[in-house]
């Protein structure tokens, strides 16, 4: 189901974001939910090349290799933005090993080959990290506001991106924008007024942009939470449907110390649950669904082999390089891009959501990459 060959183009959610036999129509989605703006009006734009051009409808080959190739050079772009972000970070080393990292992501191929919205998240994500980080870079050096005008304008057109995407990517946006603003009007005094000023409207605007957008998603994403508590599908093993009513069972019962079972066991489920999910090493309610055994498998390799490796590197770049993310600003990102998946908590965790913010965690796990690789935890905490 991905790949220029696909009759039908995974592309994720299809239904609400095309209508294949109305590609143009201005209703996304069903009735009651629509989605933002930004990429339904890339695949309109690659339907308008479909049909107008070559003849052909939103299931062609020619459909899928034009918005393949849109996501293909998302993927690019994001690779040297990543390798950018980790020179700027740590020097060429760690751009490297980021890079590679990047590269080594099952996923990255997995998402460029369904076109779907996932890499075009990422893609502002990757604009934003790159860009705070030469801000604070050029802040730190005390260089010229000439240099301050490509990270500037990268960090704005991904947050614009940003705006236009997805609720998690608004949150994402809401959490970032008070760090940039803080960071742009008491760092970069000597800009001139008219400057300083149009900049941090720009801020600003793009956070009532997220927030209005926010807003009217509401009711989807209050869909998707009451989704969320009710899910399917077994929890390693275990039915959820039964490990939920166990554990309302002791949360309605008289007993205080029940109740606290209760409460400690519904928290543990949910941690769990959440750092499974996002690594892709847990039992889910779709697994089964599909005849293929491949892509299961799959699915798990990646959790156990990458996924749950990396996060344990960028967990542990917190506490091994935490003067390094203070000083870069990474930190800030980190916080963020975790914000934005944070609803995973509440129950379906799926890597999907943290590939779509994972800049700033492949930046961290290098930095404990390379130092396993130099043994210079101090070198990269005096940096």
């Amino acid at each position: 189901s991905v790949g220029v060959a696909s009759s039908v183009l995974d592309i994720g959610d299809r239904p609400f974001y095309i209508n294949d036999s109305d590609p143009f129509s201005s209703k996304k989605g069903n009735i009651t939910f629509s989605p933002a703006p930004l990429y339904p009006k890339i695949l309109e734009g690659v339907s308008f090349v479909s049909i107008n051009i070559f003849g052909s409808n939103t299931t062609s080959p020619i459909w899928n290799t034009i918005l393949i190739s849109l996501s293909s050079i998302a993927a690019v772009v994001i690779n040297r933005l990543i390798y950018s972000s980790g020179r700027i970070l740590a020097g060429d080393r760690c751009g490297l090993v980021s890079m590679c990292l990047y590269m080594l992501c099952p996923l990255t191929y997995l998402y460029t080959l369904s076109g779907g919205i996932t890499i075009f998240v990422l893609l502002g994500n990757a604009l934003v990290c790159n860009g705070v980080l030469q801000m604070v870079h050029v802040s730190n050096a005390g260089m010229s506001d000439k240099k301050l005008l490509q990270p500037s304008f990268v960090m704005l057109l991904g947050l614009l991106m940003l705006s236009f995407l997805r609720p998690s990517s608004f949150i994402f946006v809401l959490v970032v924008v008070p760090y940039i603003f803080y960071l742009f009007s008491t760092s970069f005094t000597w800009l001139q007024p008219i400057v300083r000023f149009s900049f941090l409207t720009s801020l600003v605007f793009v956070a009532f942009l997220s927030l209005d957008q926010l807003i009217s998603s509401l009711s989807y994403s209050q869909m998707a939470v009451k989704g969320f508590l009710s899910e399917p599908g077994l929890f390693f093993g275990f039915p959820r449907e039964l490990l939920r009513e166990k554990i309302t069972l002791l949360v309605d019962s008289p007993s205080v110390f029940e109740k606290l079972k209760g409460f400690v066991a519904f928290a543990l489920w949910k941690f769990m649950d959440f750092v499974s999910g996002m690594a892709d090493i847990r039992d889910t309610h779709s697994a089964t669904k599909f005849t293929s055994l491949f892509p299961f498998l799959l699915r798990v390799y990646n959790g156990f082999l990458y996924m749950y490796p990396l996060l344990i590197c960028s967990f542990l770049s917190v506490f091994l390089s935490k003067k390094l993310l203070n000083n870069s600003g990474l930190i800030v990102l980190m916080i963020s891009s975790f914000v934005a998946i944070s609803p995973s908590l509440m129950g379906v965790a799926m890597s999907r959501y943290l590939y779509m913010f994972f800049t700033p965690f492949i930046l961290s796990a290098s930095l404990v990459i390379v130092g396993l690789l130099r043994f210079e935890w101090s070198s990269l905490n005096s940096d």
